[in-house]
């Protein structure tokens, strides 16, 4: 669900009632801490997005992130930065 979740940023006709632009860790700061770390693996991408690929500005997110799931922040981070490293 989380990746067409983030796929719809892509589609205007198709908006998402569960991305803000203006909190790019949403919706992984309300959902149950059992899926935790799974959305906040892949929230990177949007975030990414939302602050305009610019990773420092991702990196500043983090420390508000509960510490238990900041590791799956970075790990998802370090997936985007492998992933457009290789696009380019």
């Amino acid at each position: 669900m989380f990746r067409e979740n983030v796929q719809t940023k892509d589609d205007p006709s198709y908006p998402s009632k569960y991305l803000k632009a203006d909190q790019p860790l949403y919706p992984c700061t309300d959902v149950e801490t059992r899926y935790k770390s799974s959305y906040y693996r892949r929230q990177p991408m949007y975030a990414l997005w939302a602050q305009d690929n610019n990773f420092s500005k991702v990196f500043d997110l983090y420390p508000t992130v509960e510490d238990d799931f900041r590791p799956a922040c970075y790990h998802g981070l370090g997936r985007s930065a492998f992933f457009q490293s290789i696009e380019h």
